[in-house]
């Protein structure tokens, strides 16, 4: 998974070169920030089974103001660019890949949030198949709220009992995938 994730990587900064090199510094404050949560959620994702719960879940606090920062530089510094866009929202993916997979090693829940946390590439391989890959995503207002609640249901449960944070997760894991089913009807209704 990393190999593929390092591939794609390379291959986005190989094709966007020219945009990130007219970024000053290189790539742009942003991207930098981009780039260090990539790293973080890489080496959580390598050393997790030695980290414990409360660890990762500072990590993961750390990383989600992180995220907010970055979109912050990108707009004050007008480094906004889809490079930014897709590299931003590729690392959330990763993050919510890489937590799930630890949510389950730890035994902190069932192999169903595999499901929750491979669902951006279950997403991107069905648009590729389908041939729709061209078309561009259209972002909803749904999905960064969304977002937010998946992140607090994962937060929660590294640190809180069972019974409080499996309903949560649930109920996160669901507006997930609506999530994701709307954005593929507008991008089946796009073409």
């Amino acid at each position: 998974m990393l190999i593929g994730l390092i591939i794609s990587l390379s291959h986005l900064i190989f094709q966007e070169w020219a945009t990130l090199r007219a970024l000053h510094p290189f790539g742009g404050y942003a991207n930098g920030i981009t780039l260090l949560r990539f790293i973080l959620i890489t080496l959580i994702f390598l050393f997790g089974g030695y980290i414990s719960n409360i660890q990762i879940t500072l990590i993961l606090l750390f990383l989600t103001l992180l995220d907010g920062v970055d979109g912050f530089l990108a707009r004050k510094f007008n480094h906004i660019t889809m490079v930014g866009a897709y590299f931003d929202m590729e690392t959330d993916a990763l993050v919510v890949c890489v937590t799930s997979i630890i949510l389950y090693t730890k035994n902190i829940t069932g192999s169903w949030i595999l499901l929750i946390g491979f669902m951006r590439y279950y997403y991107i391989f069905i648009v590729y198949m389908l041939n729709m890959h061209d078309i561009p995503e259209r972002r909803t207002k749904f999905g960064p709220l969304v977002s937010v609640i998946l992140l607090v249901s994962i937060l929660i449960s590294f640190i809180l009992p069972t019974y409080i944070y499996i309903p949560i997760l649930i109920i996160a894991s669901i507006m997930v995938t609506v999530s994701f089913c709307w954005s593929f009807y507008y991008l089946f209704r796009d073409r």
